[in-house]
């Protein structure tokens, strides 16, 4: 059994990890084009009231879940809630931003930027765990910056603030997911114990954060904020937020966080050609398409890198 469900049929157990890869890939997608439909179709300017919808979603699932005895983590104790804090602020932090940055910049610009991010986990696993990237890996992350940087060069619908919220956001990502990986070590919580005490601290931080904004007055003025079609794409957006956490824990424990980083890596590739197809803020130009592609190049080949890097240290004959 897993997580209190039994193992599919013996006969679709083979297609199981690939059909889960599948799974977080287009629950991925779909997040980031349902997000960017609300800010660019819609025009709602209100981040920390999407993160405030998204956050009562999490807690609400994870409560729920657990009460069925389908997911465990520990019970509610101001003492955890005490040990998650910093990691709090910096996902509401980096969230906040990403909402921001998105709604700034165009699907293809803003995935070949948040390639980038990268480097600052680099930079931060460096100075706080002493750890150090091979030549090879950083030739790699040498490509994902260059395609970023020629994509930026020609993008001609370039927003100077929304590439500053953007790479914002990759160093808030980078510090987000250091401190989670250290918080996680420390305390043994999972997945979903991050995602329930993230949701309980950030909560009133968010609802501050929107109340020091001003959101709620331009909210209460929102031409679309009784309309139908709206309403259920905000409902949608806070609920698939949830899902995507959830495909991206399955990913990566059933199979491997190695896989999780793969399928990423190829459903950038399939979100970048759909934002050139379907986008009207996005002017290709082949400059534009060149970064991109060779911003994807390098993160296809680093993932290649480590592939072989878990492969190699794997004990012979178990690859």
């Amino acid at each position: 059994e897993y997580m209190g469900e039994p193992i599919c049929h013996p006969k679709m157990a083979r297609l199981r990890p690939l059909l889960i890869c599948v799974f977080y890939g287009t629950m991925s997608i779909f997040v980031t084009f349902v997000y960017k439909s609300i800010s660019a179709e819609y025009a709602f300017k209100y981040p920390a009231a999407l993160l405030f919808g998204q956050l009562v979603c999490s807690v609400l699932a994870c409560s729920i879940l657990k009460a069925f005895k389908v997911i465990d983590y520990p019970d509610l104790s101001v003492g955890m809630l005490q040990r998650t804090f910093t990691v709090s602020i910096l996902f509401v932090f980096n969230v906040f931003v990403g909402f921001v940055g998105l709604r700034l910049v165009n699907i293809p610009m803003f995935i070949a930027l948040r390639k980038t991010v990268t480097i600052f986990v680099l930079a931060f696993e460096f100075y706080l765990l002493g750890k150090r990237v091979r030549y090879d890996m950083f030739q790699a992350i040498g490509l994902i910056v260059l395609g970023a940087l020629m994509a930026a060069a020609s993008d001609m619908t370039a927003d100077l603030l929304g590439y500053f919220f953007v790479i914002l956001n990759n160093i808030a990502t980078a510090a987000y997911l250091t401190a989670t990986n250290k918080l996680s070590k420390a305390t043994g919580l999972n997945s979903f114990g991050l995602l329930f005490y993230n949701g309980v601290n950030a909560l009133p931080m968010t609802l501050l954060l929107s109340i020091v904004l001003d959101e709620p007055t331009g909210i209460a003025s929102y031409p679309y904020l009784y309309d139908p079609q709206f309403i259920c794409l905000v409902i949608l957006a806070s609920m698939t937020g949830v899902v995507l956490q959830y495909a991206i824990f399955l990913c990566s424990t059933v199979n491997s966080p190695l896989a999780t980083s793969i399928t990423g890596n190829l459903k950038d590739i399939f979100s970048s050609i759909l934002g050139f197809l379907i986008s009207s803020d996005v002017k290709p130009t082949l400059m534009l398409v060149m970064g991109i592609f060779t911003s994807l190049s390098g993160a296809g080949y680093y993932s290649y890198l480590k592939f072989m890097e878990q492969q190699n240290a794997l004990p012979h004959g178990k690859n």
